[in-house]
């Protein structure tokens, strides 16, 4: 029974540790969490492993609470003690500012000194406490020592538990750190040893091999692409300024309505030419179709002839046509017009060279402004080229600096992989230093808890053991506490320092590299505005524009060392541009409307296509049974007539049916096909002369149109020529910048952009900060938090031991009138009666010279007689305390 009450108590135990245990390994959901009012989760996240993720919240508080130790920003000038002040001391040698604004300075680092001088008394103290412990335990028999008094106080099962309750608390608490310093131990070794390249070597030379081919790629894309973007940009100036004549001319056109009225004449040209066709073809169709009905009605008549003669009975009314052509007029007169108009469009054509002369006047004032204004773009292009190939000299010297963490990398791996061994080794140490005294209390409890009283013949497994491993696990805590103070206050200062002088302010974002320019000015004499040779450039400003996705020109401040709006300067082009508006340029008189261009569209006007009865036409095109019966289905009905006159021996007569039948498919699959397929052509034709005819009509307004045109280009050429030149000129303008902003816009914006910069440049800081520092904070966090619940630990664990060497249960005493007695010594004397003789199992009272030394002397009633009466809890009858309830009667007679 008690050996399954043991394996309960275990249980439990290991139970309720476990719950702390696990929750230092739970996976994170919340990738790159960073605690405290200063840190933000980084915004470049490698991928971490399932062991990173469940230390966020481990590193998560430590964070937090050197955010709580050192609230302050050193870096901030308007402080009363900051990096500044500090420079000036130092430069100055003036160390006596430090004593006389002491108080400045600990607003600043106060806290963060708290917590070395607590850890300094901490070493100072434990081993002066752990003495006296032992003196008390081994000299004095105090503190928990097996005392004489081997029963148990007063409510000492409810101590028991309580103090057991605490410890395993207190306990588990110090297994937890240590097993939050064996895990960070093991980040530790992870980052050291780089398997897969994921420790901290790898991922810094990753993220600075990116960074520097970036850098290569984007400056060769750079002066690539620019170049390209500026030329094709130029291009397009140099091409408005070439067609600035035409432009003036196409203005003017479009001013007296030109364009469109040549263009009218043209189409109209065009039609009379297609009209010509339609004409030709409509009368040939025509005739045609006359020709093949007249052959047609004489066949079928001939046919419907024999067919009576040889058979009364069949009706051949379906033989003939339902078309009938005769009617149609010929189109003969409209045909001899229209062929006298077919040089419309030569002539058009004509009248649009009369504007080349005017092209070819203006091009002739305005070259020498053109030639110049093309120089300025080329003498721009070249600029722009030698500028942009300049870049490399800003470039390489970033390069050059990115070598010096690689070469150190690769010449140091292997020592870094041993010191990742020691420290993995040296975590595995201190962590069992820990475990081993949480092991001692986690025994002890389960003995003390389950196990029989210690004594003589119990077993092994008694409470008594239970105080021993509780003292073991002090003493063992005792040997070792002040050396892992001394660690943790070494690793606390280094780490700390490091995280909150630099990592709290660039887990937010590399950006927040702003917080030290001032160091790097004031402290190292470097800035990068001094290195680029540009005024305001900042190391956070070109990481704010990568992080924006800036492109390379604008992000490292190329703009401000190579100025395209000053190299790209639009101001002489446009002067030159604008000169060709001051010209006065004499226009000579242009003749539009010739002699013969008039008389042409005169005569296609008067064709008079509009007369032509396209209505009698389409009635007889659009007929679609051309004979009155089938004559196919005709010719099968009289080979089955002629069947039956042949069984009725009507021999000759069915002959004559048969031949009939014959020509009726002849006829059907030759003339009447061939009429059915002209009637469509003449009905094409006809469709098409119908959209035609309305043109004729137009012809008087369009030659009117040409005319005024003709004659106001000629009236106000001078006012036309200077109103289009102001025009074009503005326009070309306006195209000119427009191509040049965005030309400009797209080589500062959209090339090169830099984002891959921000993100390794992050991944470094992470991989410093993050793959690094966190485990490192962390170990010894875990080591420090296992200290601090070592204290309370050990005090529980002391107490608990006093209770776990009692021997016996707790007895109420029943005390009586030889308990000691307050009134007895400071009271009235006359009630002291000592006893000296009672009687006993070996006679009546003490042996001679043997008294009770003021013990219970149960003979005291038989001493006392009846004179004395006992209380109903077996002593002298008093409600508290001692005492005793005479009779009255019977002291007042003895005189007592």
């Amino acid at each position: 029974m008690m050996h399954s009450k043991g394996i309960y108590c275990f249980i439990v135990l290991i139970n309720f540790s476990l719950v702390f245990v696990i929750h230092c390994q739970q996976t994170s959901n919340i990738p790159g969490q960073q605690t405290g009012d200063v840190s933000t989760p980084s915004p470049m996240q490698f991928e971490k492993t399932p062991l990173q993720k469940g230390m966020d919240d481990l590193f998560g508080m430590t964070n937090s609470f050197l955010d709580i130790v050192m609230k302050q920003n050193f870096y901030d000038s308007t402080g009363e003690f900051n990096v500044k002040t500090l420079i000036e001391i130092v430069n100055t040698t003036n160390y006596n500012k430090i004593r006389e604004d002491w108080q400045a300075v600990v607003h600043v680092f106060g806290p963060f000194a708290a917590c070395i001088i607590i850890g300094l008394l901490f070493i100072l103290t434990m081993p002066f406490v752990g003495c006296c412990y032992c003196c008390c335990l081994c000299c004095c028999k105090k503190c928990g020592a097996n005392t004489k008094d081997k029963s148990d106080p007063k409510n000492a099962k409810c101590m028991r538990i309580t103090f057991s309750l605490i410890l395993v608390a207190c306990s588990t608490l110090m297994l937890v750190g240590a097993i939050m310093a064996t895990l960070s131990g093991e980040l530790l070794h992870r980052a050291t040893e780089n398997t897969d390249n994921a420790g901290f070597v790898g991922r810094l030379e990753s993220n600075v091999n990116n960074l520097k081919t970036f850098a290569n790629k984007a400056v060769m894309a750079v002066q690539t692409q620019a170049n390209y973007t500026v030329d094709l940009g130029l291009q397009d100036v140099e091409r408005e300024i070439n067609e600035t004549v035409l432009k003036v001319v196409n203005t003017i056109k479009g001013k007296i309505n030109a364009t469109s009225l040549l263009k009218e004449a043209e189409d109209l040209g065009n039609a009379s030419t297609k009209a010509l066709v339609d004409l030709e073809n409509v009368n040939k169709y025509l005739q045609t179709l006359k020709e093949l009905q007249e052959n047609i009605s004489k066949e079928l008549n001939s046919i419907r002839n024999e067919v009576n003669a040889s058979c009364n009975q069949c009706n051949t009314s379906g033989l003939q046509l339902n078309v009938n052509f005769t009617g149609l007029k010929n189109v003969e007169d409209q045909l001899k017009k229209i062929k006298d108009a077919q040089n419309i469009s030569q002539f058009v054509n004509d009248a649009k060279k009369q504007f080349d002369n005017v092209s070819n006047t203006i091009n002739n004032q305005v070259a020498q402004n053109v030639n110049k204004s093309k120089q300025q773009v080329q003498s721009i292009r070249t600029s722009v080229q030698t500028e942009l190939n300049k870049i490399n000299t800003t470039v390489d010297p970033v390069i050059k600096v990115l070598d010096t963490p690689l070469n150190w990398t690769s010449s140091g791996e292997d020592l870094i992989n041993k010191i990742g061994d020691y420290v993995w080794y040296a975590a595995i140490g201190l962590s069992c230093v820990l475990m081993l005294t949480v092991l001692f209390y986690y025994l002890g409890i389960l003995f003390g808890l389950c196990g029989e009283r210690p004594g003589h013949d119990v077993q092994c497994c008694n409470r008594g053991a239970g105080a021993n491993f509780i003292l073991a696990g002090s003493v063992w805590g005792f040997l070792f506490v002040s050396l892992l103070m001394l660690i943790v206050i070494l690793l606390f200062t280094t780490g700390g320092l490091m995280y909150t002088m630099a990592c709290r302010y660039l887990n937010g974002g590399v950006e927040g590299v702003k917080t030290f320019e001032t160091l790097l000015k004031d402290g190292f004499k470097w800035s990068l505005s001094e290195t680029l040779n540009v005024s305001d450039a900042t190391i956070s400003g070109a990481l704010t524009n990568c992080k924006e996705n800036k492109g390379l020109y604008t992000a490292i401040y190329l703009d401000k060392k190579i100025n395209l709006d000053v190299l790209i300067n639009m101001t002489d082009i446009n002067d030159e541009v604008r000169k060709v508006a001051n010209f006065s340029i004499t226009l000579s008189n242009i003749t539009l409307l010739t002699h013969d261009l008039q008389t042409q569209l005169e005569q296609f006007g008067n064709t008079s296509l509009s007369n032509i009865s396209f209505n009698e036409f389409l009635n007889q095109t659009d007929v679609t049974d051309v004979t009155g019966a089938n004559l196919e289905k005709f010719a099968i009905d009289l080979n089955n007539t002629a069947a039956q006159m042949e069984s009725a021996n009507n021999t000759a007569a069915a002959n004559s049916l048969r031949n009939q039948s014959e020509r009726l498919i002849s006829l059907k699959n030759n003339e009447l096909m061939s009429l059915i397929m002209t009637k469509d052509a003449l009905g094409r034709s006809i469709k098409s002369l119908q959209e035609k005819s309305s043109l004729t009509t137009q012809t008087k307004a369009l030659i009117d149109g040409i005319q005024h045109a003709q004659d106001y280009f000629n009236t106000n050429a001078t006012s036309l020529l200077k109103q289009a030149l102001n025009d074009t000129v503005t326009a070309i303008i306006e195209i000119i910048n427009s191509t040049v902003n965005n030309t400009i816009y797209t080589v500062k914006n959209s090339i090169g952009r830099c984002r891959p910069v921000y993100d390794a440049v992050q991944g470094i800081t992470d991989t410093a900060c993050i793959t690094f520092l966190n485990p490192f904070n962390g170990f010894w966090f875990g080591l420090g938090w296992a200290l601090f619940f070592f204290i309370p630990s050990f005090i529980f664990a002391a107490l608990l031991k006093w209770l776990l060497h009692k021997e016996k249960p707790y007895q109420k005493r029943k005390e009586n009138f030889d308990s000691p007695d307050p009134h007895a010594y400071s009271g009235n004397m006359d009630d002291n009666i000592p006893l000296t003789h009672q009687p006993n199992e070996n006679g009546y009272g003490y042996p001679q010279g043997v008294t009770s030394n003021g013990h219970y002397n149960p003979g005291y009633d038989h001493h006392m007689g009846s004179n004395w009466q006992s209380s109903p809890e077996g002593r002298p009858g008093q409600d508290e305390g001692y005492g005793y309830v005479p009779h009255t009667s019977s002291v007042q007679s003895k005189g007592i």
